[in-house]
């Protein structure tokens, strides 16, 4: 049995002939003689006239259409989700290449005076696996402004600017001619509606040959999806100006027309009341951003001043205190911590131990890591004003790398953590229940003196700051 017609040689009929349907029995001999045949035709076709039709309204688009054999059939009785294009299963379907091939032909040998640019993809998950963009300048692209206030629609056109106003004919003359000039003429125009009739059929036709290339089985009710290729055809001035759809975007805050013919410097298009008003607001918008400025530049001086108090009080501390390491760290029970964390200064820590009382009601373990002694009775008192600011140096780990820090369950008999299960057990347990089964709380600590005097204690969990204060045990 001879071998049946091949992929290449499918593709290569389908671009020329694409109305012509082959039957996938066919055998590599008879696809080949099939392709001589069309090879000869095509050979002999009358020459095409040299003049082409130039104004785009009088070609024959449904000649053209039949032409490609392109049609889109929409389910019947009910079947919704059975639609299907004339060439949903055409071979040039998957192949990028030979596609985009097909589509330049057509603009080609139909649509020469058209410039267009065109972007194919099977490859991964575009947006579009074809997008054909029509190019023209906006006086062959788009119809009049008359046109355009006659037709414009808020839902469909003005859905992200809904900020300004409620319905486009709100507005006068010159502010519906604003929104014309900067944003429909200056965007990629998905829709037909605003394009001159000439472009308008060109882009009917354009959706309607590529729509006959997919085809749609969707059904919703039943979360069943399943449809063909993504195609779509655009237009877009070839003198549009970026800029101005730019500063179109940027109007989120314009509630007005007046706000929006403002922010657009159009303002000498509006009546001379509104212009007043607006110059009066500007003036008075230029006194309140002077008084910002000045509270801001205030403002940022305070907070200089304050950095550098506190960068200066930072090198004091550091400058005047002497860190020691235990070899054998001692471990205190019945140490003081509350349940509240980052108290700002050492009152607040003491305030926090007598309103919400004590993290573990037998006390917590602690681990002195690390014991700072304080020389300097100025240096103590601004340590101890300014326990969230960071003290780097002070609560820095013995190796140099982190800070002294840390907690976890323990058993009280043999002082060891509990493995991670026994810990997350002991987590959700009342306090009683610990006690009574011998677990108990322990933190990493720095032990903080003054001049050699006990004072508190400090369990930085890691951080540079002193996250949790604790006091050590009553006598």
């Amino acid at each position: 049995m001879e071998n049946t017609i091949t992929a290449r040689q499918s593709r290569y009929i389908a671009y020329l002939a694409p109305s012509m349907t082959i039957d996938p029995k066919t055998t590599i001999k008879e696809a080949s003689a099939i392709i001589s045949r069309l090879l000869a035709n095509k050979k002999h076709e009358e020459p095409k006239p040299t003049q082409k039709i130039t104004n785009l309204e009088d070609i024959d688009y449904k000649a053209l259409l039949t032409k490609y054999h392109a049609s889109y059939k929409v389910g019947t009785n009910g079947n919704y989700n059975d639609s299907n294009g004339s060439n949903a299963r055409s071979p040039l379907l998957g192949d990028t290449k030979a596609f985009k091939k097909f589509l330049t032909q057509v603009m080609r040998e139909n649509f020469p005076q058209v410039k267009y640019s065109l972007s194919v993809s099977f490859r991964g998950y575009p947006e579009y696996n074809a997008l054909l963009t029509l190019e023209a300048p906006k006086s062959e692209l788009f119809r009049d402004f008359a046109h355009f206030i006659e037709n414009a629609e808020i839902h469909e056109d003005y859905i992200k600017w809904d900020g300004w106003f409620r319905n486009i004919h709100e507005m006068s003359d010159a502010g519906q001619k604003a929104i014309f000039d900067y944003g429909i003429t200056n965007m990629e125009r998905k829709s037909p509606k605003y394009l001159s009739k000439g472009y308008k059929a060109l882009f009917g036709f354009l959706s309607d040959l590529l729509q006959s290339f997919t085809y749609n089985h969707n059904d919703i009710q039943t979360d069943y999806f399943d449809h063909g290729y993504n195609f779509a055809v655009q237009a877009y001035a070839t003198d549009a100006d970026p800029h101005a759809l730019a500063k179109l975007e940027g109007l989120y805050n314009a509630t007005t027309e007046a706000d929006f013919m403002e922010a657009l410097g159009l303002t000498s298009q509006l009546d001379e009341a509104t212009q007043k008003a607006l110059k009066e607001r500007s003036r008075k918008n230029l006194e309140e951003l002077k008084k910002w400025e000045a509270i801001n530049e205030r403002n940022n001086a305070e907070a200089k001043a304050r950095q550098e108090a506190e960068a200066k009080a930072e090198e004091r501390l550091n400058d005047n205190f002497i860190a020691t390491f235990p070899d054998k760290p001692e471990t205190l029970s019945g140490c003081l911590f509350s349940s509240w964390n980052k108290p700002t200064t050492l009152d607040e820590a003491k305030k926090f131990l007598d309103e919400q009382g004590l993290e573990s009601s037998k006390g917590t373990f602690c681990e002195i890591a690390k014991i700072v002694n304080i020389t300097d009775e100025e240096a103590y008192k601004t340590f101890c004003l300014s326990l969230l600011a960071d003290h780097k140096e002070l609560l820095r780990a013995k190796d140099g790398n982190g800070f002294i820090g840390g907690c976890a369950h323990i058993d009280i008999n043999t002082m060891k953590e509990l493995s991670r299960d026994d810990d997350e057990k002991a987590g959700s347990m009342s306090d009683a229940e610990q006690i009574a089964r011998g677990i108990g709380w322990i933190r990493q600590c720095v032990l903080i003196r003054f001049n050699g005097a006990d004072m508190f204690l400090v369990d930085p969990e890691g951080f540079p700051y002193c996250r949790y204060v604790g006091f050590l045990p009553k006598a």
